[in-house]
């Protein structure tokens, strides 16, 4: 016996035997068996009751759990064996690699058969043709053999018949030939086998034409895969095949607005979602045409194979597999048909298949879509049994010995056709030549399949019709299912009116889908809820989703709870999404620990998204380190995230170079995000356009940026317009901005209005702009009311904007309290504006300084002017260091702002020249001053 199985029950054995000793003890007491003294009983008595008050209810609900816990493990168990019992076996028990050879157990194609009259027939296997090998053999062994320590997934995806399945069968049976061998025949046994934490270890798991697990009644989860996967202790291997048009199709993403709009890192309510996370799990090996090494291998098998030796013969017709697989005569037979309702039937589960039903197709179906692709004299020349017929004739093998033909019969009972599964061969084959030349089909054809279809194929139907951009025919088909309860139906339903914007309906089937139990649909509830306003229900499905392991939910409920307030919820809802890899939800955490001043914390998980390919991330991150002045980190994760088309990135990036001075790179990456729509780059590029002078450009794009709805746009507009003395078109942009909430128009509309001399009218628009906060227009109110003679009017509204931090209401103030001779308040704001960098501030305070004596102050102030460019400063210092007779550095000064074009300083430098006898000089600089006063 195993302790292990009793090792939850031992828990409870001290508790137990304490109580047991202690209520044993009174009674021993009684009996005269004991002999202790009262005290000591009394003592015992009442800690038996104690304990067993305490521990009766303890005992009760450990047993409880452990009963619950073994009730699971044995429903666990029970799913696991009813899983087992749908697998293929050898003995009662899960076969080795190496123990399966059954071609069509493996699903690789029937190939031609084998003339019987061959000297090697012995030896040769009837069923399987000597393997040729391929090119990526070598890579992908090599890839199964590092998979071995850790699991992964191998995907081989290439066009039907081109030696994907066998290809993948000499792979596993060459590196893996003691590894157990899973086959499930549906992604629901694969799912019981997982959920049921069946021992997987050293495993395979065959996945023959995934597109079965992915598109089927019950598609297969990503959640799944990464359970399985997930334990790298006990290593799991998946291979599979897909053809490559469904691999493309499947990892298109098909992405609502509404959820793209709630949700824009995360996940968006995809319906190829699960799909194509799946299908990016996987190290993909493609199979195409057949290569001239290829050919020449197979040429060295030609003379031991017949198959090999004819399919060489033939190249020129076709890859050596789908010659092999009698993809030729199948064509053929298709195109070439001498029976014309043969042609029509097979052509009819042909059309079925591309429409998305699954591989059996009922008899109803195809005697439907063949009658369709019948003419009227073929309709009138009909036999009575031209059906069954049409049936015998398409199931008849392309060769004489052999069973490879267009259709084949398929029945679960003995005796009870079910339907026939169409040649995959013939499915793919397409162009000009071929009787279904086409993958898109009529309304009509659709409605007939989806009409005469089971609900349960429906699904799959529906799937089918939206990737292949039907709409109407998607709904009918998922209507159908979901009408029969098909719970993934419901869920899709649900999608595709949110995606058609008929909410109520859509809120209809999710919630259906979700009270069953699908935690997709919980969670699309809950971005529909929350697009309609409804945070509190929408938090409910999100919570459900999430406590059922939705990832996705996880990181979405975190989204609900920030906008709510609830940071320490929301960080343990994306914690938890993060830590089971979900890159939405590291970025979304380490935009949440950024905020809370985690700054390490956040970079460590801005860093984990980006390097998983989360362009949210690796653009968060570049803000991140920008802030932190890590200009070329920041610069780095831009790039990055730009070349991974982040607009946003694209944008910032435009941004940091402009602020450095570099024009061409600013323009060329505000250029590219405005290229991808980003009308803040318009906006931007249109603003830097205008500081370079080219006006038709920057009016060009402010105004595609206007278009778009840029508030700011409409203002820059404006201002440009302005400049350039188109006062009523200005006035038009900038009214609009305003109309639009822009503070910024506002004030702007008010300095326009100023300037026209419509005093009431500017007053209006800068006191509207102050009660939204913009302190430019309580300076600029300031202005108007000084110009007005309303000084007190006009020092409140400077004081206003000062305190704020506005520089030029510090100096106006500055300004306005020196012409009342409140100097040192007026020093107090001149000070506090010159050291924001306020230039005309420094030059006023080195002004006031002058005149109370205080020369050095003073020197310094007019120096840090001056050197910032100020030319009444240069003036001043000039004049400063005369009256201190430094001359030579007063000629500097002078001579500095003359050259800037200082009428003042050029009378001051004349004048110090003519002292010093330079007449020439004098006169070259009178010369000048006369021009700039003509001028």
């Amino acid at each position: 016996m195993k302790w292990g199985k009793f090792r939850p029950w031992l828990a409870l054995a001290g508790p137990l035997l304490a109580v047991l000793v202690l209520t044993a003890a009174p009674a021993g007491v009684k009996e005269g068996e004991l002999s202790w003294p009262k005290w000591l009983v009394a003592t015992v008595i009442a800690g038996a009751g104690v304990l067993v008050a305490v521990w009766t209810p303890l005992v009760q609900a450990r047993t409880s759990a452990l009963a619950a816990r073994t009730t699971r493990a044995t429903e666990r168990e029970a799913q696991a064996e009813g899983a087992l019992h749908k697998l293929p076996t050898r003995k009662g028990k899960v076969p080795l690699a190496a123990e399966v050879t059954g071609r069509a157990l493996l699903g690789i194609h029937e190939s031609i058969p084998l003339p019987s009259d061959t000297s090697m027939a012995q030896e040769l296997s009837a069923e399987l043709p000597m393997y040729v090998p391929r090119d990526i053999d070598s890579d992908m062994r090599t890839a199964l053999e590092a998979m071995k320590k850790t699991g992964g997934f191998v995907l081989l995806v290439g066009p039907p018949a081109s030696g994907k399945t066998r290809c993948a069968y000499e792979a596993v049976r060459s590196v893996l030939p003691d590894w157990w061998m899973y086959m499930p025949d549906d992604a629901t046994t694969l799912t019981e086998l997982v959920t049921s934490e069946a021992d997987l270890k050293r495993s395979v798991v065959w996945l023959n034409e995934a597109q079965k697990f992915l598109t089927g009644s019950a598609p297969l989860k990503a959640a799944t895969v990464r359970q399985l996967l997930a334990d790298t202790s006990r290593p799991v291997i998946l291979i599979g095949t897909i053809w490559s048009s469904t691999y493309d199709q499947l990892r298109t993403p098909t992405t609502t607005s509404l959820a793209e709009a709630t949700n824009p890192e995360g996940d968006t309510g995809d319906l190829n979602k699960d799909s194509r996370q799946i299908l990016d799990m996987a190290r993909r090996f493609s199979l195409g045409g057949w290569t001239q090494s290829e050919w020449d291998r197979a040429e060295e098998l030609a003379s031991i194979d017949p198959r090999i030796e004819y399919a060489s013969r033939h190249r020129e017709e076709a890859g050596l597999t789908q010659t092999l697989s009698a993809a030729p005569e199948l064509t053929h037979r298709w195109e070439q048909a001498d029976d014309c309702y043969g042609q029509a039937v097979i052509t009819a589960a042909v059309i079925a298949r591309r429409c998305g039903h699954p591989y059996t197709i009922p008899e109803d179906i195809l005697r439907a879509l063949a009658l369709g692709h019948l003419t009227g004299p073929q309709r009138a020349a009909a036999g009575a049994h031209w059906f069954s017929d049409a049936l015998t004739w398409a199931c008849r093998p392309v060769h004489h010995s052999g069973g490879i033909a267009p259709l084949q019969a398929c029945a679960e009972m003995v005796g009870q056709v079910d339907g026939y599964q169409v040649s995959d061969i013939l499915v793919d084959h397409t162009g000009a030549t071929s009787p279904a030349p086409h993958r898109r089909f009529m309304p009509t054809i659709w409605g007939s399949v989806i009409t005469l279809a089971s609900p349960e194929a429906c699904f799959s139907i529906g799937i089918a019709a939206y990737l292949s951009d039907m709409p109407t025919q998607a709904r009918r088909a998922w209507e159908r299912a979901a009408e029969a309860g098909h719970i993934d139906a419901m869920h899709n339903l649900g999608f595709h009116l949110a995606e058609e914007g008929e909410v109520d309906e859509a809120r209809t089937w999710y919630t259906h889908a979700a009270e069953a139990g699908d935690t997709d649909a919980m969670h699309n509830l809950g971005v529909l809820l929350t697009e309609q306003g409804e945070g509190d229900e929408a938090r409910t499905w999100y919570t459900h989703a999430a406590e059922a392991g939705h990832t996705s939910a996880m990181n979405n409920l975190g989204v609900l709870l920030t906008e709510q307030g609830e940071g320490d919820e929301a960080r343990s809802w994306y914690t938890r999404a993060a830590e089971a890899g979900d890159t939405g939800a590291m970025s979304n955490l380490g935009m949440l620990l950024a905020k809370e001043g985690e700054v390490d914390e956040a970079r460590t998980w801005f860093t984990r998204a980006a390097d998983a390919g989360n362009t949210g991330a690796m653009y968060n991150l570049g803000v991140l380190l920008a802030e932190e002045g890590e200009g070329d980190e920041a610069r780095a994760w831009y790039t990055r995230a730009a070349e991974a088309g982040h607009t946003g990135a694209m944008y910032n990036f435009g941004v940091l170079f402009a602020e450095e001075g570099e024009i061409d790179e600013a323009r060329t990456w505000y250029t590219r995000a405005v290229e991808a729509g980003h009308t803040d780059a318009m906006n931007n590029l249109g603003a830097l356009l205008a500081k370079q002078g080219e006006v038709d450009e920057a009016r060009t794009w402010f105004t595609r940026a206007v278009e778009a709805g840029h508030t700011g746009a409409m203002n820059n507009l404006g201002m440009l317009l302005a400049e350039q003395g188109e006062v009523d078109e200005a006035r038009t942009w900038l009214t609009r901005g305003v109309e639009a909430g822009h503070t910024g128009a506002m004030n702007n509309l008010g300095m326009l209005l100023a300037k026209q001399g419509e005093v009431d009218e500017a007053r209006t628009w800068f006191t509207r702009a102050v009660e939204a906060g913009h302190t430019g227009a309580m300076n600029n109110l300031g202005v108007l009311f000084a110009e007005q003679g309303e000084g007190d009017e006009a020092r409140t509204w400077y004081t206003r904007a000062a305190e704020a931090g506005h520089t030029s209401a510090m100096y106006n103030l500055g300004a306005l309290l020196a012409e009342q001779s409140e100097v040192d308040e007026a020093r107090t704001w001149y000070t506090r504006a010159a050291e924001a960098g306020h230039t005309d501030a420094m030059n006023n305070l080195g002004a006031l300084l002058a005149e109370q004596g205080e020369v050095d102050e003073a020197r310094t102030w007019y120096t840090r002017a001056a050197e910032a460019g100020d030319t009444d400063a240069m003036y001043n210092l000039g004049m400063l260091l005369a009256e201190q007779g430094e001359v030579d550095e007063a000629h500097a000064w002078f001579t500095r702002a003359a050259e800037a074009g200082d009428a003042g300083a050029m009378e001051a430098l004349i004048a110090f020249l003519q002292r010093q006898g330079d007449a020439r000089a004098a006169a070259s600089w009178r010369a000048l001053l006369d021009q700039t006063r003509l001028e």
